[in-house]
This record gives C-alpha cells, structure tokens and sequence, in this order.
C-alpha cells in the first residue's frame, strides 16, 4: 500500500480545435439563438507527474515503472472529443 499524488496534464497549453457547428439564430422566436458545435481539441500528448505522499517507503524503481505504464496508456492520446452547446437570449 503507498498513497501517492499524481498529476496529469496535457503538453499543449494552448489547445487548438476543429469544429463544425450550427449557430441557429433566432430559433425560438425573435429573442432566443441556439448553438452547437463539435469536433476534436489538439492536445499534444499528455504527461504524467507521481510523488509519494504519506510515509510508506516506496521504492523510486517502482514510481519510475508505473509511471511508464501510465504514460504509455495515456501518452500517445492527442487529440480529445469536444461538444459545446449554447443558449444566446437578445435583449
């Protein structure tokens, strides 16, 4: 048993998207708009930071190794599914 911290974060701080989308301009009347768009968000890859947190002795051999294995799940994702939905109101 060890409790550890981890952290995962994209590589990309800036994340560029491709979208399509619909922007349904006065959909629900003269007051109301309705939006979508989808498409996939560039991440670049992700990493992965672990550190040990309470008192159990764990070996840096054995951090080093689950975080390869996490990085090696996770580290080839780049690109991530996006959805965004919007109400617009004119007044």
């Amino acid at each position: 048993n060890a409790d550890l911290r981890g952290r995962i974060r994209t590589n990309n701080r800036i994340m560029p998207k491709l979208a399509v989308g619909y922007n349904g301009s006065n959909v629900f009347g003269t007051r109301f708009g309705f939006s979508i768009d989808a498409g996939v968000l560039y991440t670049g890859g992700f990493g992965t930071t672990l550190k040990e947190r309470g008192t159990s002795v764990i070996e840096q051999a054995d951090l080093n190794s689950l975080r390869r294995d996490i990085n090696d799940e996770i580290g080839g994702v780049k690109f991530l599914p996006y959805v965004s939905l919007g109400l617009r109101m004119n007044f």
